[in-house]
């Protein structure tokens, strides 16, 4: 597993991207280690042998998945953000790892086309309060389309006015933690398909 350095730090890179695309980004900052603990905690990636990721930003949670990962297992990695995707292309060379200039609304389509498995869990880092309606909708209806039955959606969000739009699509919708070290503190979703 390899991951080379990157030019630019992370901070730096995602704060440039924030100033660049403020609604895609959604945030000043990157995921605190504690916000990553606890949604890694929830999505329990150390079983699963398919993991998608939205939204990857800087790689943070791509990072601390692979760490976890089995060595059998694959990461699809969703980043629309072409600044960050080509850091991350370039950063990781992980064999387990693909990393897509895609939205997360084709994720069916790209599991289809690399012949995987329907994901066991799904973890999303993008700020669905700040897009588009119609984009948040497809997104969800795609991941609940794909996510395996018994699969878990962990995703973090800094209101709780998601709920009731996750609760519309997942069998179980549940705010499972608040993590205040983290600029700003976060809200931990997690949202199951019955199996």
């Amino acid at each position: 597993m390899t991951h080379k350095a990157n030019s630019l730090t992370p901070w730096y890179s995602f704060v440039k991207g924030f100033i660049r695309s403020p609604r895609s980004v959604g945030s000043i900052a990157p995921s605190s280690r504690w916000l990553v603990k606890a949604m890694l905690a929830e999505a329990q990636v150390e079983a699963a042998k398919v993991v998608v990721e939205f939204g990857a930003g800087t790689g943070v949670f791509t990072l601390a998945m692979l760490r976890r990962l089995r060595p059998d297992a694959r990461l699809l990695v969703f980043e629309i953000n072409p600044e960050f995707h080509r850091d991350l292309q370039a950063r990781i060379t992980d064999g387990r790892v693909e990393v897509l200039h895609a939205s997360a609304a084709e994720i069916d389509y790209h599991i289809e086309r690399l012949g995987l498995s329907a994901p066991d869990c799904i973890v999303s880092g993008l700020p669905f309060t700040s897009l588009p309606r119609s984009v948040t909708h497809a997104i969800l209806q795609a991941t609940y389309a794909t996510l395996k039955p018994g699969g878990v959606f962990v995703t973090y969000q800094y209101t709780p006015l998601l709920r009731r739009v996750l609760a519309s699509y997942f069998d179980t919708t549940r705010i499972t933690r608040l993590v205040l070290r983290n600029l700003p503190p976060a809200l931990v979703f997690v949202c199951r398909k019955h199996s």
